[in-house]
């Protein structure tokens, strides 16, 4: 990979759209949520020189796999994490959640 030239909570950048809210149930709401905090999470983590278990406990997640495990789906954020999580990317936790992360090489 390449250096990118943005900081880590520029990678966050607003999704484009019509303005209008979706209209989703419940289920399907929290299951965009969640397909766009696990994409966020896999580019943000790529941004990192550590491995992701190094990052786990640096970030004193309970298991050394959590964010492992967050970055392919297997479970959701609790907001203890989303907390710890949006301070160590610099980005609030509506950024991890409702925004698209890209990166860009220059």
């Amino acid at each position: 990979m390449g250096k990118t030239t943005q900081s880590k909570g520029d990678l966050l950048k607003a999704a484009t759209g019509s303005g209008q809210p979706e209209r989703l149930s419940l289920s399907e709401g929290r299951d965009k949520l969640f397909d766009k905090f696990y994409n966020n999470i896999r580019v943000l983590i790529a941004t990192e020189t550590i491995s992701m278990v190094d990052l786990s406990r640096n970030l004193g997640l309970k298991s050394g796999s959590r964010i492992s495990d967050l970055s392919y789906g297997r479970g959701n954020p609790s907001a203890e994490e989303l907390i710890v999580l949006s301070r160590h990317f610099k980005c609030s936790m509506d950024d991890l959640l409702n925004k698209t992360a890209t990166i860009s090489f220059n």
